[in-house]
């Protein structure tokens, strides 16, 4: 073997090593990536509380409170730690009839929450004040307990 041969052959070893090493690294970055962005849908159905009723269908949800409604008009996933963020609406009510002109369209929310098998915490913050409205705890497939306004 010439020493020019031999000179290319080391020289293009450490190449070798650096490009593998990157793969593997791109590999690696890429499988941490798809673990922690892992989404689940949140089961279906009828989630109830103390003051909070909320529907949840494939795209989206439903919600009614004791004196408000509102809702989640996107899939609700979970990532891989059971916990979701999704935006949507809440509209607030008062006790009795809505007077004409009066209907309001809502305002910007954002509904947070953790999934622990059929409990889901959820915490309904307004986007535009930043104000918490409250946090529920809610139960898959259990009634609500709602008092409406006065």
């Amino acid at each position: 073997m010439s020493e020019t041969n031999v000179m290319s052959t080391v020289c293009a070893f450490p190449l070798i090593i650096v490009i593998l090493w990157q793969g593997g690294s791109c590999q690696s970055s890429k499988m941490n990536n798809a673990s922690t962005s892992k989404t689940e849908s949140v089961p279906t159905g009828i989630w109830g509380g103390r003051g909070i009723r909320m529907q949840i269908s494939d795209s989206g949800a439903s919600l009614e409170y004791d004196c408000a409604h509102g809702s989640i008009d996107e899939l609700i996933a979970t990532d891989s730690t059971n916990r979701f963020d999704v935006k949507g609406v809440l509209v607030r009510e008062r006790g009795g009839p809505v007077r004409e002109g009066e209907e309001s369209e809502g305002e910007s929310a954002r509904y947070t929450g953790h999934i622990d098998g059929k409990t889901m915490t959820l915490t309904v913050t307004l986007t535009r004040t930043n104000e918490t409205v409250g946090t529920f705890t809610l139960s898959h497939g259990k009634a609500p307990r709602l008092v409406k306004c006065l």
